[in-house]
């Protein structure tokens, strides 16, 4: 009987914590289908391009167990205050998976709020009334990441490192501060959005951060896909 291993994303974030007792790993890759997979076994090389081999380790204590109800159900607010900011769908929903794991009411130990996790200067000045309203919180995390792309002129690391530890260092020294959590908070984001830049231009919604699909494949293997499962696949029991 195939073990089945609990599939979780790797992301290390602030206010969100769990414990896990054994170091697991897991594969992201783009199958034969081109649909983005995230597996916990190792891919044929023959049916997979750009492999990303990730490890939980045991010193990583916030960790995320993947909840596809969660992860989609504030889909129609990103998608109205994205598309009227011009910021990517996919950048928001993979920064508030980031930031709160979808918790509406998260609040982290440095006082940030919310699914995008507003500090209360940053709430106040894009006029955010209810940090913990979640049409107004992504509204004001909207417009503070459309502020920081028009004013790093889309480069994602400048523009992430912002949001995390402040846009007046980042203005000062024009690169990722040397701190661990937010070269970590960096690294996980672009990892999850795919890309090392943004802009304010037209999206596609249908991409890596969208919506994905549990299923197993003819192999046997537990699949999370954001393209609709092939035909013959079975659920996940």
């Amino acid at each position: 009987m195939m073990r089945l291993c609990r599939l979780l994303l790797l992301l290390g974030w602030l206010g969100i914590q769990s414990t896990f007792f054994l170091a697991e790993k897991f594969y992201s890759y783009h199958n034969r289908f081109n649909q983005l997979v995230f597996s916990n076994h190792r891919p044929p090389a023959a049916d997979a391009n750009d492999v990303k081999e990730m490890e939980i380790q045991r010193d990583q204590p916030y960790l995320l167990q993947f909840d596809e109800d969660r992860y989609n159900r504030f889909d129609e607010l990103i998608l109205k205050h994205s598309q009227r900011s011009g910021v990517d769908f996919n950048l928001v929903k993979s920064m508030i998976l980031v930031e709160s794991n979808f918790n509406p009411k998260a609040v982290s130990p440095k006082g940030a709020q919310g699914l995008m996790q507003l500090i209360p200067d940053t709430a106040t000045r894009f006029n955010v009334g209810d940090v913990f309203d979640p049409d107004e919180n992504i509204r004001g995390g909207c417009d503070y990441l459309k502020y920081l792309i028009e004013l790093f002129e889309g480069d994602l690391e400048l523009v992430l490192s912002s949001y995390n530890a402040g846009e007046n260092l980042v203005k000062r020294i024009q690169r990722i501060p040397d701190y661990r959590e937010t070269r970590n908070y960096v690294a996980k984001i672009i990892q999850i959005y795919g890309r090392t830049r943004t802009s304010l231009e037209p999206f596609t919604i249908l991409t890596p951060g969208s919506k994905f699909f549990k299923y197993v494949d003819e192999n046997g293997v537990i699949t999370l896909s954001n393209i609709d499962p092939p035909k013959g696949a079975k659920p996940v029991r």
